[in-house]
C-alpha cells in the first residue's frame, strides 16, 4: 500500500513538472506572438491608412433611374475605374447611350445617408 502511495506521489510530481513545462512553453509562445504580431498589425494598419487613392465605379444602366446602379470593386486608379465603366457599357448599353456613371475617389459608406460618400467624383 505504501508503494502504491509512493507511486502516486511520484506520478503527481512528474505531472506537475510536465504541466510547468507546458505552461512555460505556452507563455513563451504567447509572448513571441505578441512581440511579433503587434508590430505586424500596426504596419498593416498604417499601410492601409496611407495607401493613397482608391477609386470605385458606379454605373447607372438607365440614366432616367439613378436609384439603380452597379458598383465596382475598388481600383488603384481612375483609368481602371473608367475601363470598368466601359466594360459595363458593352454589357448593358451596347448602343453607347442611355446610361450614366461616376468614378468616386476614396469612398466610404455613410450610415446616416445610407449611401457611399466620396472625397471626389469624376466622369
Amino acid at each position: 500500500m505504501i508503494k502504491s502511495f509512493n507511486n502516486i506521489i511520484e506520478t503527481l510530481k512528474t505531472a506537475k513538472k510536465v504541466t510547468e513545462r507546458i505552461i512555460g512553453t505556452i507563455t513563451i509562445l504567447l509572448f513571441k506572438a505578441i512581440l511579433i504580431g503587434l508590430p505586424c498589425y500596426a504596419t498593416i494598419f498604417l499601410l492601409n491608412s496611407i495607401k493613397g487613392e482608391r477609386w470605385q465605379g458606379y454605373y447607372y444602366p438607365n440614366e432616367d433611374n439613378l436609384a439603380y446602379n452597379l458598383q465596382s470593386p475598388e481600383f488603384k486608379s481612375l483609368e481602371e475605374c473608367r475601363f470598368w465603366v466601359n466594360s459595363q457599357v458593352a454589357i448593358y448599353n451596347p448602343a453607347g447611350y442611355g446610361y450614366d456613371y461616376e468614378c468616386g475617389k476614396n469612398c466610404k459608406f455613410n450610415k446616416d445617408f445610407e449611401a457611399y460618400v466620396c472625397k471626389e467624383t469624376i466622369k
